[in-house]
């Protein structure tokens, strides 16, 4: 049987000379580790648990057990709840507009929170009963609260910092990321090595629970890594360090203040719960980034699509290409019925895109690129040479994101190039689809050539907002336009 006695209780007495005088054993003391050789060596505030077979315990008064299960009804309690806010969470995460893979990231650590609290919550059921399932199941909800709970406290931590608006660059992303996940892993190690040390628990004489002296490591451990967290507020460079600050403080300074209570009334189980909570308004934050970035992309889209018609409906390109058309009808009936086909999917596919609110498929992008170079060569003197390495068609992107490439080529590039040629690849990985459009072009090229140019940046824009998608510029071995859409990013 396990009671709790207070050392300033009047069974106090009596419980130390049962003790002592038999074959019963003082199997715990909360907040000190291992037996003591003196009881008189420790402060009044200590817990004693005590396990005794031989009716020992008779002088323990009720409100001692009454305590113990008052402790154990809150915990469990409190695990439920915590249970069923980590159930509703994970239904509305699933049900969410984020991206598949933020949906599997922030639907990861639900469930490893889930599994933790379901342990937590399976070791307080069977602690005590001193049958083989019993102790079983001790031990695996024992095991499996303390194996689970480092990987989903490191997993809620960084998380919460990739929501924070802090536009951390790489360097200072990896070391904060180095410097939160190095307690986890420290945390995990001093688990793995608990069966065989019990630094941090141990199951004692008739299923017992039994702290070892390093048992509030863990989840000082995990305040450190929220501490840890704090770096990011001084790096931040968007949103301002304020605003950063103040998320900061929304969704660590619960489970930091739980974690205070728990080091001094460690009967009582509160850091995860307050983590669940903080995962819940982590969850509503992103649900309103999410809805202004669906305000912002809106706004975005609609002020392109003024400018959309006018950037790639060139009035001095539609002229030359008529004029070419007009040429070939005199030379060459076959090249300008060809032309003219041209120019209609050209003009067509502009005129579409101005109306077009969704994502298209690449297909689609394509046949208008294949569209533009036809009225180019037929308009330019040198011909080039274009090659085509195509290794996917399943995948999405913005209307007119690839011919703006293709036409910063051949405007600014190619022209400069003794024998034009250009290269346009699609491909993908497991992490996202490209296209790429590559020339012989080294970085010598004029000035007006630079990336930076209006139209690309408004497709890098459109990219970002509308699919979480990007575009690079690399000038090694000629010069290389390149557009990721990360898996899941048009889901």
């Amino acid at each position: 049987m396990v009671v709790i006695v207070h050392p300033c209780s009047p069974a106090w007495q009596n419980l130390s000379a049962h003790a002592t005088g038999s074959t019963d054993s003082v199997d715990m003391w909360m907040n000190h580790g291992y037996p003591p050789q003196s009881t008189r060596s420790y402060a009044p505030s200590c817990t004693l648990f005590y396990t005794g077979s031989s009716g020992g315990c008779a002088s323990v008064p009720h409100s001692g057990r009454r305590g113990l299960m008052a402790c154990n009804t809150i915990n469990s309690s409190i695990g439920i709840f915590t249970l069923a806010i980590l159930a509703v969470l994970i239904v509305a995460v699933a049900l969410g507009d984020d991206t598949r893979r933020s949906r599997m990231a922030f639907a990861a650590v639900l469930t490893l929170h889930a599994v933790n609290t379901f342990g937590g919550l399976l070791a307080q059921r069977f602690t005590g009963l001193d049958d083989t399932f019993s102790i079983m199941m001790t031990y695996i909800g024992n095991y499996g609260t303390y194996m689970v709970g480092p990987v989903a406290v490191t997993g809620f931590i960084l998380l919460a910092c990739a929501n924070l608006p802090t536009d951390l660059s790489p360097k200072a992303r990896r070391t904060t990321t180095g410097l939160i996940v190095t307690p986890g892993v420290l945390n995990m190690l001093l688990i793995i090595l608990n069966p065989w040390t019990g630094w941090v628990f141990r199951i004692g004489e008739g299923n017992a629970f039994v702290w070892g002296p390093l048992h509030m490591l863990p989840d000082d451990m995990a305040a450190l890594q929220m501490l840890v967290s704090l770096l990011v507020v001084p790096l931040a460079n968007a949103g301002g360090a304020k605003h950063v600050l103040l998320q900061w403080l929304a969704l660590f300074m619960l489970p930091i203040a739980a974690g205070i209570v728990e080091n001094r009334h460690d009967s009582l189980t509160l850091m995860y719960p307050a983590i669940a909570f903080s995962l819940m308004i982590l969850f509503i934050l992103r649900r309103q980034s999410n809805e202004e970035r669906r305000i912002l992309a809106e706004h975005e889209l609609a002020e392109s699509k003024a400018k959309l018609f006018t950037e790639q409906l060139h009035p001095h390109f539609i002229f030359n290409s008529l004029t070419a058309i007009q040429e070939l009808c005199m030379e060459d009936s076959t090249r300008a019925r060809k032309a003219v086909q041209e120019l209609s999917v050209y003009l067509r596919g502009n005129i579409d895109a101005v109306g077009e609110s969704q994502l298209v498929p690449v297909r689609k992008e394509i046949q208008h690129v294949k569209a533009y170079l036809g009225l180019v060569q037929t308009d330019t003197p040198h011909s080039i040479k274009i090659s085509w390495n195509i290794r996917t068609l399943d995948f999405r992107l913005p209307p007119l994101s690839m011919q703006p490439l293709v036409e910063h080529a051949v405007k600014f590039h190619l022209p400069y190039a003794y024998d034009p040629a250009l290269v346009i690849k699609v491909w993908h990985d497991d992490v996202a689809d490209y296209i790429s459009v590559h020339d012989d072009v080294e970085s010598e090229c004029p000035e007006e050539a630079d990336h930076h140019t209006a139209s690309l940046d408004r497709v890098a824009k459109r990219l970002g907002i509308i699919c979480n998608g990007s575009l690079t510029y690399a000038s090694d071995h000629g010069t290389t336009l390149t557009i990721a859409i990360p898996k899941g990013g048009n889901a």
